[in-house]
């Protein structure tokens, strides 16, 4: 089942970068090279046996694609509602706090966005998803601000956690996270994505221990990280956070497919959440 499915997610992938005319061209190529010289060096029978296997090859290969291409375009069309349910919790959010409504409307708005989020990749994966918003923060003076003593804690998750006082529960340190680290000091990196951590080299997060990575005790093997931020002149940025998905399962995101969604969520939390920011100082100042 599992080589059935990355089977999928590879012909995904390619029909994804390339069109159908394309494959089709590349595999009448690959017919050329190979099947040229079998007219020369095999008998008849042989011959007429190869051809037909290779062109039943094809054949499979082309329906595969295709079927494959139908498949996620009929994901995206039942995906479309909770996409729409995700932009309509932040404009309702937004809405709510330029109308004062307490802090707890708006959070419940935006509880509502980041369930709706998950809900979409779930769908388009077919798998279930997980999906959270890490907030930035730091303390102490500013000469001391580096990727060492800068942290990132839960601001926002699906599905919700039970732990009490959730948003300081897991607070972790942005250089102890490769995701977080390499979106962190690369402001020219839009998203960090990997279909199989646990064979990824160079991964490494502040919850995952090598016995636990060894035994394959882990909560997530497949994720995609977006920054919620805008980017300044030079190499400076406005990091607020950022936008996590995740699953159980290897080989569930494709990045050609998956990344807008994700992207444009996150451009619309930054606005949103920069004005919550600003509207929670006003409240302490006052």
């Amino acid at each position: 089942m599992q080589t059935w499915r990355r089977m999928s997610i590879f012909m995904m992938t390619v029909a994804g970068k390339y069109s159908l005319v394309r494959v089709l061209e590349v595999l009448a190529a690959i017919i050329t090279v190979f099947g040229v010289p079998v007219l020369f060096f095999r008998s008849a029978k042989e011959t007429e046996a190869i051809v037909l296997a290779i062109s039943l090859s094809i054949m499979v290969c082309v329906l595969w694609v295709a079927l494959v291409v139908r498949d996620r375009q009929a994901r995206f069309a039942q995906a479309a509602s909770p996409i729409h349910s995700t932009f309509h919790q932040v404009r309702d959010a937004y809405y709510s706090l330029k109308e004062g409504d307490t802090s707890h409307t708006v959070m419940e708005h935006l509880k509502g966005a980041i369930t709706s989020f998950a809900e979409s990749f779930g769908i388009l994966t077919g798998t279930a998803c997980r999906a959270c918003i890490k907030e930035v923060w730091f303390e102490g003076e500013p000469t001391q601000k580096n990727n060492h003593s800068i942290k990132v804690r839960t601001f926002c998750r699906y599905p919700p956690k039970t732990e009490p006082s959730d948003k300081k529960f897991d607070d972790d340190i942005v250089s102890d996270n490769a995701d977080y680290l390499s979106l962190f000091v690369q402001p020219e990196c839009n998203y960090f994505y990997s279909n199989d951590l646990l064979n990824e080299t160079g991964y490494y997060n502040s919850h995952w221990t090598q016995d636990a990575i060894n035994a394959g005790r882990v909560d997530y093997k497949s994720t995609i990280v977006w920054p919620i931020r805008k980017n300044l002149e030079g190499k400076d940025h406005d990091t607020w956070g950022f936008l996590c998905i995740d699953s159980m399962q290897t080989h569930t995101f494709v990045i050609d497919y998956d990344f807008p969604i994700g992207a444009a969520f996150a451009d619309t939390l930054y606005i949103l959440l920069k004005e919550m920011g600003r509207q929670i100082s006003k409240e302490e100042e006052s």
